[in-house]
């Protein structure tokens, strides 16, 4: 061939790319098949809440966050094994569900019957069939209501791997346990890696969060998530402090160097060296604290710097990181944890820093018209699943009861929450489910307000009794709502030391707009 092009072939490709034009005005996603993670994303923004508090989960909807990362403890859904107590998981799926919160929930704090003494190497310190069963279970009853589960938190420190030394073969077999159990409870839940702990420190209490992911990777844990999550903090520095990438991770304590938000990308390029590029990166916990524990008081900024600082790494990250499609700032507030308090966008009393403010106002910008779905209230409203039963008095008491409330000695109210649109002007029904009330004055409560019927008067058979009450209109209110049961002393004439409370169980709390008689 000479290099000269034949009109043939000119006449041909003009063709092939006339066709192509065409077929891509009619339909614009065609040259978007085989999209991976590394090309541009909206980049979403949420929070974490170290507990589902009712109160806080409002104010990440106020804040304008797309997503929320929330702890479901293992040790308090199955405090002993195979009796789970699910209310406070039901009432945060119902609150995320209520705002149109992306929901994310972090699967670990295993309960101490769980826990096993080993010292081998590849095994995990938990009981890993239980730990399977428990995600199972979790994913199965949220089906469809949680976008993914994070499986445990940081094994790269003792701290969080029951005192043991870092282990990345045994997070590698707890992984591939979480992995089965969303695949079982939840098929299209995805399964999020844990976040690692940043550090530069390898020995019996900390191992480099570079060389813990390369250990998995070798171990063959990209089989069993489908989202690698980070943990990217600013340490003190301002976000677009650099990040000199090294050729090997050390396995030697290396200081402080490499401590800065844009660490993530070393993690980036360990997915991709070994063919995860395919794969998104969430950054489940970022931040930087304006009131550090004596020990981290180097990483101080001021409430101005926080704000800036978090403002300065979304957009850093949206602009340069098309494979992170969701940041979550660590942590939203009300926390009175000495070693967490200072991260929070809330103050312990619920009084917004500045950086709430600025998030906000950052958030409201890149905000299209449309609003978070919120559902029309239903005719119908389950406010306590009929598999979670509350034993309020002060006695353990055999089958059929169960522990009492939230294990207390004495557990002489039980609160719940649930959410409505709009009450409307008519009265709804509500019903619950009773064992046993044997006093006139156990009490119900609708936000605040005594309902004027008392609780019936039962035997002593241990059966359980549907009762019902009117509820007026003007007790509800948009949006959240409270429900409150409370038990009455017992005589004075029947007290002792083993009997000062009345003893009760309630199950299957439900609210209707049920036509009345």
């Amino acid at each position: 061939m000479n290099g000269s092009r034949s009109p043939v072939l000119l006449l041909l490709l003009s063709g092939f790319i006339a066709a192509l034009l065409f077929v891509r005005a009619q339909n614009p996603a065609f040259l978007q098949m085989g999209a991976t993670a590394t090309e541009r994303k909206s980049l979403r923004v949420g929070v974490h809440m170290i507990r589902p508090d009712a109160d806080v989960l409002s104010r990440a909807a106020e804040l304008g966050a797309n997503a929320i990362v929330l702890l479901f403890p293992w040790r308090e859904i199955e405090p002993t094994q195979g009796y789970f107590f699910w209310q406070m998981a039901d009432e945060a799926v119902a609150g995320a569900a209520y705002y149109g919160l992306e929901l994310i929930v972090r699967l670990d704090q295993p309960p101490e019957w769980a826990l096993i003494e080993t010292t081998k190497v590849g095994e995990p310190p938990v009981d890993i069939d239980a730990y399977e069963r428990f995600v199972r279970n979790v994913a199965g009853r949220y089906r469809g209501k949680v976008a993914g589960y994070i499986i445990w938190n940081e094994p790269n420190l003792a701290l969080e791997w029951n005192d043991r030394p870092p282990d990345p073969p045994g997070y590698a077999a707890l992984l591939q346990a979480g992995h089965r159990g969303v695949r079982a409870g939840d098929p299209a839940a995805k399964v999020i890696s844990a976040g690692l702990a940043p550090t530069n420190t390898n020995n019996d209490h900390a191992m480099d969060d570079r060389r813990f992911l390369e250990e998995l990777y070798r171990h063959g844990a990209d089989r069993n998530f489908d989202v690698l999550a980070a943990h990217a903090y600013g340490f003190g520095r301002p976000p677009d402090a650099p990040f000199q990438e090294m050729n090997e991770v050390n396995t030697e304590e290396d200081g402080l160097e490499g401590l800065v938000f844009q660490r993530v990308v070393a993690l980036r390029s360990i997915m991709e060296r070994n063919g995860d590029a395919h794969k998104p990166v969430y950054i489940t916990e970022m931040g930087w604290t304006v009131e550090p524990v004596a020990h981290s008081a180097w990483q101080e900024v001021t409430p101005d710097q926080q704000a800036d600082y978090i403002i300065q790494a979304l957009e850093l990250a949206e602009a340069g990181w098309p494979w992170l499609e969701l940041a979550i700032v660590w942590n939203l507030g009300g926390e009175t944890h000495p070693e967490w308090r200072g991260y929070s966008l809330l103050t312990e009393e619920g009084t917004p820093r500045p950086a709430y403010r600025v998030l906000q106002e950052w958030l409201a910008d890149r905000r299209s018209s449309e609003t978070h779905a919120q559902p029309t209230s239903p005719r119908h409203v389950q406010i306590m699943a009929k598999d979670v039963i509350i034993h309020l008095g002060d006695k353990d008491l055999p089958e059929p009861w169960v522990p009492l409330y939230k294990g207390l000695r004495r557990s002489p109210r039980w609160e719940g929450v649930f959410y409505l649109d709009e009450p409307g002007s008519e009265d709804w029904l509500l019903t619950l489910r009773i064992m046993q009330s044997n006093f006139w004055s156990n009490r119900i409560w609708i936000n605040g307000y005594l309902l004027p019927e008392p609780m019936p008067i039962e035997d002593f058979s241990r059966t359980w009794v549907m009762h019902s009450w009117r509820v007026p209109a003007e007790f509800l209110q948009p949006g959240l709502n409270r429900i409150a049961v409370t038990i009455a002393h017992a005589p004075p004439l029947i007290q002792d030391r083993r009997f000062t409370y009345d003893d009760l169980q309630i199950t299957d709390v439900q609210l209707s707009r049920a036509p009345f008689d």
